[in-house]
């Protein structure tokens, strides 16, 4: 997360100084070709220093606006407007799929002890044999849960977290992720349809 944190910063950066190098290059030549001085000249690098950066933010707006639509869903637990179950399909490395705040999170020590096993802040559960085909993954909060016959509660309890849910395989793969009111414990229930080896698993946040 460190390393994701500084590699934004070092983006930005760059982003900047993309936009504000071209700023001086301009009012140097504008003053040479037009030899202005004194009062003129301040207020030809006001001008051309106001255009300059109008224009780089509305790019970098653009920019942003063009990135939050390409980005996946994310879903927030008692908002007023909860989003729809997130669902993925995946042969998950290891057939193992794991719910945490990877900020907090702290992995059992043996993943594969039981079907669903647990720390404070983190539930690994097992999926269909990875060889075997893909497994259903879906992320949502209680409201949004159907409950479909065919699904059985493997794992109830509450996990730590900084604020924030997702769902990653071993590879530390994104598959879900789900914002949180506030920092604190937060109820997780995982629902599957096979106790050893299903290829539906629902996971109840909230």
């Amino acid at each position: 997360m460190k390393d994701e944190r500084l590699d934004e910063w070092r983006r930005r950066s760059r982003e900047v100084f993309t936009i504000a190098w071209p700023i001086g290059l301009m009012i140097r030549l504008v003053r040479h070709v037009f030899d202005i001085d004194g009062t003129w000249a301040y207020l030809v690098q006001l001008v051309v220093g106001v255009g300059v950066v109008v224009s780089g933010l509305a790019w970098a707006m653009t920019v942003a606006l063009l990135r939050r639509r390409s980005a996946p869903p994310v879903a927030e637990v008692g908002g007023e407007k909860p989003t729809p179950v997130q669902t993925v399909r995946v042969a998950p490395p290891n057939s193992l799929v794991f719910v945490m705040d990877d900020r907090v999170g702290e992995i059992p020590d043996d993943c594969g002890a039981a079907p669903v096993v647990a720390t404070s802040s983190c539930v690994v559960v097992g999926t269909l044999a990875e060889i075997d085909g893909e497994t259903e993954v879906r992320l949502s909060g209680p409201d949004d849960f159907a409950g479909a016959e065919e699904l059985t509660m493997a794992w109830s309890g509450t996990i730590d977290t900084a604020g924030a849910l997702e769902v990653t395989t071993s590879h530390a793969d994104v598959l879900a992720s789900m914002q949180l009111q506030r920092a604190g414990s937060v109820r997780v229930a995982v629902w599957t349809n096979d106790r050893h080896q299903p290829d539906v698993v629902w996971i109840v946040v909230g």
